[in-house]
């Protein structure tokens, strides 16, 4: 199973991801989907997480770059359904600074949201303390280049975590030939 290369364009310049099919085939697949089906294109950035503009207070805090679909209305729905929880205790997977996830609020109501690490979070993992259930988040891919612009997009972040004054654009999520 082939491992694809997509890149990610921002105005702040392109990321490029691995996608881990091979140890990851649900989150993976599912991501693919939407690069594939161009979902992704013309999306934002819509969360910069850092220890100082968590909307609550935690035992534990992250530091991560938000993005994927949004729906631009009611009456936008989701392009595809849901994805179950792929367990870091199954892929063998971590989140390490350049990690790509899913994001989730409970185990199962995944698949439209995606984030990057900006560090190395066990915490994220299964049995890490970030989600009260300790199930973790779905790891499944990892920043190949484009470190620099993952930088300059995190100090980017704002006091209001979720809601951006200034969104940051993403123009295109593609796979690279």
């Amino acid at each position: 199973m082939t491992n694809p290369l997509v890149v990610m364009r921002t105005e702040e310049g392109d990321i490029t991801l691995r996608i881990y099919l091979d140890k990851a085939p649900i989150s993976g697949e599912n991501f693919m989907r939407y690069v594939d089906s161009g979902a992704l294109n013309n999306q934002t950035l819509f969360r910069i997480v850092t220890p100082d503009n968590e909307e609550q207070a935690r035992d534990h805090y992250i530091q991560a770059l938000h993005w994927g679909w949004r729906a631009k209305d009611a009456n936008d729905p989701r392009p595809f359904p849901q994805i179950p929880l792929e367990r870091t205790r199954d892929t063998g997977l971590r989140h390490v600074r350049g990690t790509l996830a899913m994001g989730r609020y409970e185990p199962g109501n995944s698949g439209s949201e995606f984030f990057i690490m900006m560090n190395e979070d066990p915490e994220m993992d299964f049995g890490g303390k970030r989600q009260p259930d300790g199930q973790g988040f779905a790891a499944f891919g990892q920043v190949e280049s484009g470190w620099d612009v993952m930088d300059r997009l995190y100090a980017r972040a704002e006091k209001d975590q979720t809601h951006l004054r200034q969104p940051i654009a993403i123009s295109e999520v593609a796979r690279v030939d």
